[in-house]
């Protein structure tokens, strides 16, 4: 066997080097259609279709070979020294940084809510388009949210203010992305602990990878800049501590979480549910401090229950704003029939989606007798409403099923919800919204029904042997 050379890199970062490469020729293409668009913004309605359709095709192409190489990394259960593994996490992520917004304009709207901030007006009474004249943070918003609201909670709010204070477009840009890469790398680092303390031996390196060199996640916080990244390290911090019986700790990363995006709250609620089951006072003043929490960081912008105006939207849509999911496809096939008909599919659909998510959740709160099972109902919680009750969608939002994957002792729900997110960062590729969600919606919830049907298969075979003992 020759020896390693002195320029040869480890066995892991080689590894990791073509989600690398990959993302990073992402990153180029973002700047190319830039530069032939000749702006920042992404509304190129004047271009020539062919411009408009070229950069995704070929980010498609990119993501599909990312995340093949991903799933393969996955599914070969790596045994690369974990030193390794990590300096491959951060390639991926350091990669992914110098993107400008290609697959969502999410960026232009934090910079402007922060200015908002900045300039002495409330974001969560006002939208970018009350940005003063000429400031170029308001022609990059896209127009459907120049008059809207911040929905964003108010940690994020809070992270984001200070970049406001930066005059220049450039230099604010840089600042946003580079707080979010830090969110990222954060999140990394707790990935990192928490396998090597807490997943079993066996899988431990292959549960990082799922996270750490998600390209999803790789892509959508350090290359995107979503705010996803607070959620995603107030997601982990919950998990490990939940799982090593810190209850404190878990209900203060859990808050972080929900005041990050409220959407959070039922999995917060859940796991006050059963810490009260054995410690009903504890729970209670767990749940006063996350609120007294909540106030604390929403006191800055208080201007009355309209405050909440936005962050609250985020909870059920409006016929008028849905995307990439069932209810969207429903609108769509409606469209010839009138906007009466839309309506009225719009209220059975939010209905339906409801009724499905209160059951489930009722009966998560009955069968959470433990913080793995409060983890698990959580994550098939998340994932119905990912798949089928949420009227509005956006691909970072898988994000959120990460932490609560990774602590799953059965690897195939790993491979499910890796599957996904490398489904989600391929369709870019491919502009048929709301079709491909659609088709990438029902793929994903046939693995997730065999799979709770073979669960439940093992269950019952469980109690009939200890029935017969």
């Amino acid at each position: 066997m020759s020896k390693r050379t002195a320029f040869e890199l480890p066995i892991g970062l080689r590894a990791a080097l073509p989600i690398a490469a990959c993302l990073l020729l992402a990153a180029a293409l973002s700047w190319a259609r830039d530069i032939l668009a000749g702006s920042l913004g992404l509304d190129t309605r004047s271009l020539p279709v062919g411009y408009r359709i070229w950069p995704f095709v070929a980010f498609g192409v990119l993501a599909a070979i990312a995340g093949r190489r991903f799933l393969q990394v996955l599914r070969s259960t790596p045994r690369y020294p974990w030193p390794h593994l990590l300096a491959g996490a951060f390639a991926i992520h350091l990669a992914a940084l110098p993107a400008l917004p290609l697959t969502s304009s999410d960026l232009f709207s934090h910079l402007s809510y922060a200015r908002l901030s900045q300039l002495g007006k409330n974001p969560y009474r006002t939208g970018p388009a009350d940005l003063p004249e000429g400031d170029p943070r308001r022609g990059l918003v896209d127009a459907r949210w120049l008059h809207t609201p911040m929905v964003y909670g108010s940690l994020t709010a809070l992270v984001a203010r200070p970049v406001g204070r930066i005059e220049s477009l450039c230099a604010a840009i840089v600042a946003f992305k580079l707080d979010m890469l830090l969110t990222a790398l954060a999140a990394v680092l707790l990935a990192y602990g928490f396998c090597r303390s807490c997943s079993p031996p066996g899988s431990a390196q292959s549960a990082f990878v799922f996270l750490a060199w998600n390209p999803l996640f790789a892509w959508e916080i350090s290359g995107q800049a979503h705010s996803e990244g607070l959620v995603l390290v107030g997601l982990l911090v919950f998990v490990w501590a939940a799982l090593r019986s810190r209850e404190w700790l878990a209900v203060l990363g859990a808050s972080c979480a929900v005041l990050s995006k409220i959407v959070l709250l039922p999995l917060l609620g859940l796991y006050l549910c059963f810490v009260a089951r054995r410690r009903p006072l504890r729970a209670l003043a767990m749940a006063g401090a996350a609120a007294a929490l909540g106030v604390a960081l929403v006191a800055p912008w208080w201007d009355g229950p309209g405050t909440l105006q936005g962050p609250l939207a985020t909870l059920v849509a409006n016929d008028t704003l849905t995307a990439r999911s069932l209810t969207d496809f429903g609108l769509w096939v409606l469209r010839p029939l009138g906007a009466d008909s839309q309506h009225r599919l719009y209220r059975v659909a939010v209905a339906l989606g409801t009724v499905l998510l209160a059951g489930v959740g009722i009966r998560a709160v009955m069968r959470a007798r433990s913080a793995a099972q409060v983890l698990r109902e959580g994550l098939v919680f998340y994932l119905l409403y990912d798949l089928v009750a949420a009227p509005w969608f956006q691909s970072w939002y898988a994000l959120w099923l990460l932490p609560l994957a990774l602590a799953q002792p059965d690897p195939r729900w790993r491979a499910l919800v890796g599957a996904y997110s490398v489904l989600l960062l391929v369709q870019y590729g491919i502009p048929l919204d709301p079709v491909t969600y659609v088709a990438i919606d029902m793929v994903t919830w046939v693995l997730l029904w065999r799979l709770l049907r073979t669960q439940a298969a093992v269950c019952a075979q469980t109690v009939d042997a200890l029935s017969g003992s």
